[in-house]
C-alpha cells in the first residue's frame, strides 16, 4: 500500500502558518520515517517546488518528491493515485480530493493522519497494552462536531484540533496507518 502525504498542505496545517521552516520539515520527515512499514508498503511525501524538473529522492523508509516548476505538488498526488490505485491520500485541499476520489483512493484528512501518528509514537515510546488503552467508539455517521472533539480528547488527550474542521473514523485510519 502506498501512502501519498500533500506534504505542504499538512506542514500548514500542523504549523498554522503559510511559511515552513528547514527545522519544521526535518522534524516532519524524522517522524513519518520512524514509522513501521511492511516491506511492500511506501510513504511517498510530495512537495512543491524545488529543482525546474520533478526530483526524487529516498530519505530513509520515505520516498520525498519535489514536483519542480511545471507541475504542482497536486498533479503528482494525482498522478500518483492514478498509478498505484487503492492507496491512502493525506490532505485537506478539497480540489485534490476531488480529483483523486474516483481512483479507489481512501482520503484522510491531516487532522486524523496527525491523530494517528501522534498516537503511534505515544504507543511506541509508552508500550502501553491495548486493554488499557481502550476508547468509546462512535458508531453513528452523524455529524456531530462537540461529540467528535470529546472522543478525540478521550483517544488523543494532547491533540490540538482547534482549528479542525473535519474528523474522520480514526480507529479505521489507525488500523490503516499501523499495517503500512
Amino acid at each position: 500500500m502506498y501512502l501519498l502525504v500533500d506534504a505542504y498542505n499538512v506542514l500548514k496545517f500542523k504549523y498554522q502558518k503559510s511559511h515552513i521552516t528547514d527545522q519544521e520539515r526535518t522534524s516532519f520527515l524524522s517522524l513519518l520515517n520512524s514509522q513501521k512499514l511492511r516491506k511492500k508498503d511506501k510513504i511517498m511525501v510530495i512537495f512543491d517546488g524545488g529543482d525546474y524538473w520533478r526530483t526524487e529522492e529516498e530519505v530513509g523508509k520515505l520516498t520525498l518528491i519535489f514536483s519542480g516548476a511545471i507541475n504542482s505538488a497536486d498533479d503528482e498526488i494525482v498522478m500518483l493515485a492514478n498509478k498505484y490505485r487503492n492507496c491512502l491520500v493525506v490532505t485537506n485541499d478539497n480540489e485534490l480530493k476531488k480529483e483523486v476520489s474516483g481512483h479507489g483512493v481512501i482520503l484522510i484528512p491531516v487532522i486524523t493522519f496527525l491523530a494517528c501518528l501522534r498516537s503511534s509514537k505515544k504507543e511506541t515510546s509508552s508500550k502501553l497494552s491495548n486493554s488499557k488503552n481502550s476508547v468509546p467508539l462512535k458508531i453513528s455517521t452523524e455529524e456531530n462536531y462537540e461529540l467528535d472533539q470529546l472522543m478525540l480528547d478521550s483517544k488523543f488527550p494532547n491533540l490540538d484540533y482547534k482549528h479542525a474542521k473535519e474528523v474522520d473514523s480514526l480507529d479505521l485510519v489507525n488500523e490503516l496507518i499501523k499495517k503500512l
